[in-house]
């Protein structure tokens, strides 16, 4: 039963104090300052500890149970009308909530930083981008330094500078100094703000991939805890190292084991410069979340989250998804002896930069299409 498998999960973790949210739901159709806080607090894949925390703070009094496990997977568990029974359904929402960073790996007698990537990074943009390093004297700022281009040479112009051309500079003129701030396996993440463009329903950020999902997550969560249980158990997944290959979500799924699951994801927007659309998708930005089809999704969930979205007149589009997604959808799909998965995703450009886009509509749209999935009878048959 749900009870017996969250009961036992829970008698495994520490008990944790709850404390007060440190982000609070305003009275407009969107949470500027949640999204804000999900997106410029820092937690690159196996670095997760402050996203995290920030996140426990928000949903802890919104919840029945809060707990973690040992890859700092954080679970946030509501009540359904039959929890405890055998009539009980389970629902997993899963959002990852790291995102891509370096790690230090060697540093010069001059005092500059070697780094390593961590998830998909794009070396076209990191020339001149801030981070933040931390070290176990606190966060140390650096930048990514690359030579003039008055010291270029034409050949070089024409090239991209890879990641172990590039250095950190952190203002400091040694290895020794540097060391007295910074050692090897440090992590850094961008360090960089969220913009709203102005007279626009727009913003621009790092981690977007996949904070919009934790926001998601959070809003539905939110929405659900203002109405009676639920019909069914809810636990709201926020997993770890998904950029590292979805490992939160595949301990993460084993440990739960729900009846189904959903992932919350962003998805490339193709309505901007040099792409074909033909190429790839027809999706763009304000024309609402992306609902995937395909072999690694559930029909009977893709098909129930496409009902619902023509019932409740919120916007969707459709996307083929030929082959198992880079989503936690991909290995849920595939734990224990199968859990019934389907995706939904936020459209997003610029993806694995620290200026990925989206729009503040279809972030909207995505946690309406959620909620009234929450709030729909999910305990039918899911063998086909």
């Amino acid at each position: 039963m749900v009870k017996e498998k969250i009961d036992a999960i829970e008698n495994k973790t520490k008990a944790q104090p709850k404390e007060e949210p440190k982000s609070k739901t305003s009275e407009e159709k969107w949470d500027i300052e949640l999204l804000r806080g999900l997106s410029e607090t820092r937690g690159c894949s196996g670095h997760e500890e402050k996203i995290s925390k920030y996140i426990r703070n928000i949903i802890t009094p919104l919840c029945d149970k809060v707990f973690s496990d040992t890859m700092g997977n954080l679970y946030g568990v509501k009540h359904g009308i039959n929890y405890g029974t055998s009539n009980d359904t389970s629902v997993m929402l899963s959002a990852h909530m790291d995102e891509i960073g370096f790690i230090v790996r060697y540093i010069d007698k001059e005092g500059f930083i070697r780094v390593s990537q961590i998830g998909g990074q794009n070396p076209r943009l990191l020339p001149g981008s801030r981070v933040l390093i931390a070290g176990y004297n606190g966060e140390i700022p650096g930048i990514f330094g690359e030579k003039s281009i008055h010291f270029l040479g034409s050949d070089e112009r024409k090239k991209t500078s890879e990641l172990k051309d590039l250095f950190i500079d952190v203002g400091l003129n040694s290895k020794e100094e540097v060391e007295k701030y910074v050692q090897i396996g440090d992590f850094a993440e961008f360090d960089q703000k969220m913009q709203k463009f102005p007279n626009s329903t727009r913003v621009n950020g790092k981690s977007f991939d996949d904070r919009a999902g934790c926001y998601v997550l959070i809003r539905a969560l939110q929405n659900i805890s203002k109405k009676a249980p639920p019909k069914q158990t809810i636990i709201f997944t926020f997993s770890t190292q998904e950029e590292l290959g979805v490992r939160g979500a595949t301990v993460a799924g084993y440990r739960i084991n729900p009846t189904l699951a959903l992932a919350l994801e962003v998805s490339f927007a193709f309505d901007h410069p040099n792409l074909k659309k033909s190429d790839f998708a027809d999706v763009k930005m304000g024309d609402g979340p992306t609902i995937a089809v395909g072999p690694n999704l559930h029909p009977k969930i893709s098909k129930k989250l496409i009902n619902i979205g023509k019932t409740n007149k919120i916007p969707f589009q459709v996307i083929s998804a030929n082959s198992p997604t880079g989503t936690d959808a991909r290995i849920l799909q595939v734990t224990r002896e199968g859990i019934p998965v389907g995706l939904v995703s936020t459209p997003l450009r610029y993806m694995h930069t620290m200026i990925e886009t989206m729009d503040l509509v279809d972030l909207e749209s995505t946690v309406a299409l959620i909620t009234q999935f929450l709030l729909s009878d999910l305990g039918e048959e899911y063998d086909l």
